[in-house]
């Protein structure tokens, strides 16, 4: 509370013994903690959480080279450990421990009052070094005041236990493992949060919430990062020449290569890799695998049209399901079902009257996209290429055919024109060799790598970055 007192006539107010309502809060803590879940310094690696730097570690390992030797991640250790004569060294020797009651040992962390896993008595006790009588511990280079005054790094030394596997294939094509070599090895000095203390028996870091780079702190700035998803945007200063705003499409991995979709101005569809130049997005799927006569039906539901002496016909099936009936599709007696939508119960019932398909104009089919070639069964003849629309040249040609079948893109809703389908009409790549020819002279021009290595590339790229 604060006071009044009076001196030679003038009124004085003092708050000097105010008492705080709240205890001032550690503004450091979320920096220290944040930096602790990521060294997970003082742990057994059976002990560390897959966050930080053992997440980092166990994505990037194993490294395969083509199932013939592999390179696996075994465990860590930030720092070095040691007994103060340096004969018992390393992070599992600092919680081996011995039990006088049970005689047995074991490595794990015991509780405050030493707790015996075996017998459940408080008679066990951590490991000492027989020379020096103590107990592993993190052994510095040099403290944070010798760094600061010699303007070096305060850092840890990272080692890194590491497992070269090489594999033989039986006669069954199975690996099968011929060697295994164990070693640990440094990885590097990792500049490291000052200053290290112990708490409740553990060591840990940040108890100033900086680094010390070359004798001078510096602190983390948080920043914002643009999170991993997918992203719609509009442009609102660009369109196109009939007014349109162009709208983009935009896959933010968590690691790897951006991809971003985009459209021209006829429609196509286009996409870029790490805001590179653009390629066909029909070219794209096939780099990934996915076979040219596939795409269609990938993204696409199909009708099946049969031409018999210049009619035309839907099969009636439930794939006609959602299609609105126009005239002259049905019979004049069931002229009442016009302009509805074929339901299942509408299918059931032009069945029952004998109905088996429907009739079509040549405005239904106008302006329809080919979901196949169509090929002339007697000749071999090409007669309708894949993806491109459906027009009166080829009205007049498939009416002078007897018989004739071949599949059309599904109207969907109100989409003005399937963009895969016309993409598709504009890809000049038939194969996933001549797809990785086209997109490797896209990407990286100049380039003279063999298609082997650039789907390696690509794999690193977009699988496994």
């Amino acid at each position: 509370m604060s006071s009044l007192s009076s001196g030679k006539g003038i009124l004085r107010k003092s708050f000097g013994k105010t008492k705080d309502i709240i205890p001032v809060p550690d503004l450091i803590e979320i920096q220290s903690r944040s930096f602790n879940d990521f060294a997970q310094l003082d742990m057994l690696p059976s002990e560390r959480k897959l966050i930080g730097l053992e997440k980092v570690l166990r994505d990037v390992f194993p490294i395969d080279c083509d199932g013939k030797v592999s390179l696996e991640f075994v465990s860590y250790e930030l720092g070095n450990w040691s007994c103060t004569c340096g004969e018992l060294t390393g992070i599992t020797n600092r919680y081996m421990w011995n039990c006088f009651s049970c005689k047995k040992s074991d490595c794990s962390r015991l509780s405050s009052n030493f707790l015996c896993f075996f017998c459940n008595k408080k008679t066990a006790r951590y490991k000492t070094c027989f020379n020096c009588l103590s107990r592993v511990r993190i052994k510095l280079s040099m403290t944070l005041k010798d760094a600061r005054a010699g303007g070096q790094t305060f850092a840890m030394p990272l080692k890194i236990k590491m497992q070269l596997i090489t594999w033989d294939k039986d006669d069954k094509g199975t690996n099968i493992v011929r060697d295994i070599k164990e070693q640990d090895i440094f990885f590097a000095d990792i500049p490291v949060m000052s200053d290290i203390y112990e708490k409740n028996g553990v060591y840990k870091l940040g108890s100033t919430g900086t680094f010390l780079i070359n004798g001078i702190d510096r602190v983390v700035v948080s920043q914002l990062h643009r999170s991993p998803g997918v992203v719609f945007t509009q442009s609102k200063k660009i369109k196109d020449v009939r007014g349109r705003s162009y709208y983009i499409a935009r896959i933010i991995p968590m690691r790897g290569s951006w991809l971003d979709f985009e459209f021209d101005t006829n429609d196509i569809l286009y996409i870029r890799v790490d805001k590179k130049k653009k390629v066909l997005v029909t070219t794209f799927l096939q780099v990934l695998g996915i076979e040219r006569h596939a795409i269609i039906s990938t993204f696409y539901h199909t009708h099946v049209v049969t031409g018999y002496n210049g009619k035309f016909y839907y099969e009636l099936n439930k794939h006609l399901i959602g299609l609105r009936i126009e005239h002259g599709m049905i019979p004049q007696k069931e002229v009442s079902l016009v302009g509805s939508r074929i339901t299942e119960s509408i299918i059931a019932r032009l069945k029952k009257e004998g109905v088996d398909k429907f009739q079509l104009q040549e405005s239904h089919l106008i302006s329809r996209i080919f979901a196949e070639d169509v090929i002339d069964s007697k000749t071999g003849e090409l007669l309708a290429e894949q993806g491109k629309s459906f027009t009166d040249e080829h009205f007049k040609l498939f009416k002078k055919l007897k018989n004739v079948t071949f599949k059309v893109i599904a109207a969907s809703g109100y989409i003005f024109q399937p963009s895969i389908a016309l993409t598709l009409a504009q890809d000049k790549c038939f194969s996933q060799e001549e797809a990785l020819k086209d997109i490797h002279a896209k990407l990286w021009p100049g380039d003279s790598s063999s298609l082997e290595e650039v789907k390696k590339r690509l794999k690193a790229m977009l699988q496994s970055p």
